[in-house]
């Protein structure tokens, strides 16, 4: 885990999910420095930080580091009063074990009151930008996080404060 933002804040949020989360790194720590919170990021390659989630799908070596990370965000879980997920969804719901992780961490948070913030993904490309630009060709989208937005979408709308963020969208 890591902090990001104004690290001298009274103010701290808990951003939590996979590497998707993880890339977001920059973005809260400028986003902290102007709004004055810090942020703890407390991610896993592949592995969404909540209780219950699938680890055993991931690759043999990858679980032991997911199960440590889950662990290191239950320690903070308690206190936090803003929690931000950000996952590879179109990778992650087609899980029925991680949709219902997800939806037992959302209900959970809920009922202690805790606003959770779901970042949608970020569209995907079908090939590497580097190459496309190399060969003058334009760079295809993957729409299957199209459908992956449409689901977290629906899954909020059983969950009081809870909340989805496309930055796609709002042009952030």
């Amino acid at each position: 885990d890591c902090l990001k933002g104004d690290l001298h804040s009274d103010k701290e949020v808990l951003v939590l999910g996979d590497s998707h989360a993880a890339m977001l790194n920059l973005f809260f720590d400028k986003l902290g420095k102007e709004l004055g919170f810090k942020a703890r990021i407390i991610t896993a390659s592949s592995c969404v930080t909540i209780p219950e989630f699938d680890y055993e799908r991931l690759p043999e070596w990858a679980q032991r580091p997911c199960l440590e990370q889950i662990k290191e965000a239950q320690k903070y879980l308690p206190q936090a009063d803003i929690v931000f997920l950000a996952a590879f969804w179109s990778w992650q719901l087609p899980s029925t074990a991680f949709q219902k992780a997800l939806n037992d961490f959302l209900r959970q948070e809920a009922s202690t009151g805790k606003q959770v913030y779901l970042i949608e993904q970020e569209p995907l490309l079908k090939e590497n930008p580097l190459r496309a630009i190399r060969l003058k060709e334009s760079v295809a989208i993957d729409p299957t996080y199209l459908q992956a937005n449409r689901a977290i979408r629906e899954i909020i709308t059983r969950h009081p404060n809870t909340v989805s963020l496309n930055f796609e969208e709002t042009g952030i």
